[in-house]
């Protein structure tokens, strides 16, 4: 588990994304609809992202639908593996 990408948490986000976090702030109701799972957009500042395909820093049940920080849920996962 150790080699598994932890979703972007570590990524920052780069001129684009600032382009669009600037263009969000002038047009207050400019919503960001991304289908990446990095969080790029909401680290750089942007109001109202839509995440089409989740977020790569949270893991969801798809039963009762309770979330984790992934970095967690990874942590546990290598604890109850022992």
């Amino acid at each position: 588990l150790d080699d598994v990408d932890e979703g972007g948490v570590s990524a920052s986000p780069w001129e684009a994304h600032l382009v669009q976090r600037q263009t969000n702030k002038k047009i207050v109701a400019l919503s960001t609809i991304t289908q990446n799972v990095d969080t790029l957009h909401s680290k750089a500042g942007s109001r109202h992202v839509l995440h089409l395909h989740g977020r790569g820093d949270v893991v969801k049940c798809m039963t009762c639908a309770h979330t984790l920080d992934r970095k967690l849920y990874h942590e546990n996962l290598r604890d109850w593996n022992r």
